[in-house]
């Protein structure tokens, strides 16, 4: 098992700031239940051991209805 574990921040349409939604094992994330339309932009960080890396390129998402 690999000691990196994943830092998911996402910022909703409207926030100023990144919060932590999820620390995972794994680079995939799907990140359910979020609204229609509403744009959503992530960005993710890697912390291994005690160390945690800058954060990535930041990804725009629009959920899609049914999503």
């Amino acid at each position: 098992k690999s000691s990196t574990t994943y830092l998911v921040q996402a910022m909703k349409e409207g926030d100023t700031d990144f919060v932590l939604v999820d620390a995972v094992d794994s680079p995939e994330y799907d990140h359910t239940g979020q609204k229609p339309g509403v744009m959503v932009t992530y960005q993710v960080k890697a912390r291994h051991r005690k160390e945690v890396s800058e954060p990535s390129n930041p990804a725009i998402v629009y959920p899609k209805t049914g999503v």
